[in-house]
């Protein structure tokens, strides 16, 4: 999405004498994936406010990118696929936050089944970057290991009485779990292919 910007500020670094040629490429990519998120910060930011739910957005952002960084899932096609799906994601889960009630009869289900399919299938990994045993077992674990502290959070949250809180971080394991399911399905059907 960015990568024309990208190259043009990079190779009027070049040009400065900012960095070196050989950084060229580094340096393209790093200002590429700063945009990119700055973009999509933003966006969340946007869709928070056209809900009421900014603080909520970005409660739901941060405890989302964690697991899944390690957790792996669903990858789009192109970044411009990419980036429309993370936005449709963040403005259904903005929808169930203000629309839909989450008594814990509908949070305790939501949760463990979250939690099932995270520890069935963390690490999803792509075609494009496939994880050898190393990283499976590495990512496997990290991934746990915020799902835990993240449920602890959540737990807090609920007892302390902050539902819309805790309701931020269980959504954000549920779409996860989504992305895992769906990323395990997406894999399968390339290696059909």
């Amino acid at each position: 999405m960015f990568a024309k910007l990208s190259d043009t500020i990079a190779r009027s670094f070049v040009a400065r004498g900012t960095i070196s040629e050989e950084r060229f490429s580094i340096c393209r990519y790093g200002i590429k994936q700063l945009f990119s998120v700055c973009l999509n910060l933003l966006t969340t930011l946007c869709i928070g406010m056209v809900f009421g739910l900014v603080w909520e957005s970005v409660l739901f952002t941060a405890a989302y990118i964690p697991l899944r960084s390690f957790a792996g899932g669903f990858h789009a096609k192109t970044p411009v696929r990419c980036y429309w799906y993370s936005a449709a994601m963040i403005a259904i889960v903005l929808a169930l936050l203000r629309f839909v009630p989450f008594p814990l009869w509908t949070a305790v289900p939501v949760y463990m089944i979250s939690s099932i399919l995270l520890w069935l299938l963390a690490p999803v990994e792509t075609s494009h970057k496939p994880l050898d045993e190393l990283e499976q077992r590495v990512y496997r674990h990290r991934a746990r290991l915020i799902w835990c502290v993240e449920s602890l959070v959540m737990i807090g949250l609920f007892f302390l009485q902050l539902e819309q809180a805790g309701n931020c971080i269980l959504l954000s394991m549920a779409a996860l779990s989504v992305m895992l399911a769906a990323g395990k399905f997406q894999l399968h059907h390339t290696h059909q292919a």
